[in-house]
């Protein structure tokens, strides 16, 4: 599956990135909204994991790109934060994941994502 990755955070970003793509996966990382866009541009994902806390609000609007793209959004956010994409409303193909999660629970996550959309 083709996953682009949009976390700020570069270590826990690279190593998602590591642990996914040895599980099969073809697998880009971006840094905000303006490398997700670039690699938004040269290939079609068919899932994000994106950061619910990007700096200067980015998350709202990468998740509106992403969609208008057809990709489906898992959101990772922190478990004591009160975020207010927590349970996004007014987007399809959306749903949120609660940090810490391993990878295998992710990659779970990834595939219902998938199944309901």
């Amino acid at each position: 599956m083709r996953i682009l990755i949009v976390d700020d955070d570069a270590a826990f970003r690279n190593s998602l990135k590591s642990d996914l793509t040895q599980m099969g996966h073809e697998v880009s990382a971006a840094v905000g909204l303006e490398s997700a866009l670039d690699a938004v541009l040269q290939t079609a994902f068919r899932a994000a994991i994106v950061d619910a806390h990007l700096p200067y609000g980015e998350t709202r609007r990468l998740i509106t790109m992403l969609q208008s793209c057809g990709t489906s959004v898992l959101l990772l956010a922190e478990q004591d934060s009160t975020t207010g994409l927590a349970h996004p409303t007014g987007y399809a193909s959306v749903c949120t994941l609660m940090k810490p999660v391993g990878v295998v629970e992710l990659e779970r996550s990834l595939y219902r994502l998938l199944e309901c959309c």
